[in-house]
């Protein structure tokens, strides 16, 4: 597959397997069979949600890096599972991802668990499953995941933070920043944080029109001016 002139974001990346299947056979055995005990995640798909999101910025490990690409992303995940997660997620055929468990699984090392992933299962081939799954294009612009990916949100009421900054295409701090000022509003689920999809949207859209504004008011402006020919 040749290489696209604008690669896909992890934000828009993130948008769209936010909405895969939680919980599949392979990864998850590959999980409690080399990856046991206690993690933060409760799923591979949270996993690799935030770790893609937290790519657009430091995240974490205070990144020098920022505004990497999906590509970047998957190459260089160091999760087995999360890996098989991804493909199996996007409909990899059921064989050549129990065949990249398989690979992985005559590896010691982590590394050469996940090189093993990718030399079955490479990033061309995970471009052309999300391609199919979520009819996701590159963004040619600066636009949000929510514009340039096409994909089904209905049916998911609630999502949480680390969540809504993938769909919103901005940091977690961001979005917690939001909720603090009242701005986005949530409730509490236990300990835990939870914000409505419809909310979001509105937000969204909301912000949406306030730049188109500013943008028809900084042009209404220049042509008053006359800086504009």
């Amino acid at each position: 597959m040749t290489e696209v002139n604008n690669p896909i974001t992890v934000i828009e990346f993130a948008y769209v397997i936010k909405w895969l299947p939680e919980h599949l056979p392979v990864s998850s055995a590959y999980e409690v069979e080399y990856l046991p005990g206690q993690h933060w995640w409760s799923s591979q798909r949270e996993h690799t949600v935030a770790w893609f999101s937290e790519l657009a910025g430091p995240g974490a490990y205070n990144r020098k890096s920022r505004g990497l690409d999906a590509k970047h992303g998957y190459n260089h995940l160091q999760c087995a599972p999360a890996l098989l997660w991804i493909a199996e997620a996007l409909g990899e055929e059921p064989a050549t991802t129990a065949s990249a468990a398989s690979e992985a699984a005559g590896c010691k090392a982590v590394a050469s668990q996940c090189a093993a992933i990718r030399k079955v299962i490479p990033w061309t081939r995970i471009e052309k499953l999300l391609h199919k799954v979520s009819r996701c294009q590159p963004a040619s612009d600066h636009s949000t995941a929510s514009s340039s990916c096409e994909h089904v949100v209905d049916g998911f009421e609630e999502v949480t933070p680390a969540e809504a900054a993938a769909l919103l295409g901005m940091s977690r701090q961001q979005v917690r920043r939001l909720m603090d000022a009242g701005v986005l509003p949530f409730r509490m689920v236990g300990t835990h944080h939870r914000l409505r999809v419809a909310d979001l949207r509105a937000f969204d859209q909301a912000e949406r029109d306030r730049q188109a504004r500013a943008m028809d008011e900084f042009t209404a402006l220049e042509n008053e001016l006359g800086l504009f020919e």
